[in-house]
């Protein structure tokens, strides 16, 4: 059920600097995983937004013009995107 009246912000936002794809599978998935927040629509997409930052930092800090790559900080950042969709 995608009604999320906030998407062509977040996709205006962070579409370029994560393609459209990439962000419609994300939205998908974490819907799917995360039910009740198809309801609040606002603390879904504060959460999304949130979620898309912690990507683009990734990628920046993963970017081949950064020079040697730290794959361990993978981890780190997926655990602060999964605890931004942790139930209260």
């Amino acid at each position: 059920m995608r009604n999320l009246k906030d998407e062509s912000k977040l996709f205006a936002k962070w579409a370029s600097k994560l393609g459209d794809k990439y962000m419609d599978k994300a939205i998908n998935r974490l819907m799917n995983e995360n039910k009740e927040l198809v309801y609040n629509q606002n603390d879904l997409a504060t959460k999304l937004d949130k979620y898309f930052d912690l990507e683009f930092q990734l990628r920046e800090k993963l970017s081949p013009e950064k020079g040697k790559k730290n794959l361990s900080i993978i981890k780190s950042f997926k655990k602060a995107q999964n605890e931004i969709f942790k139930k209260n």
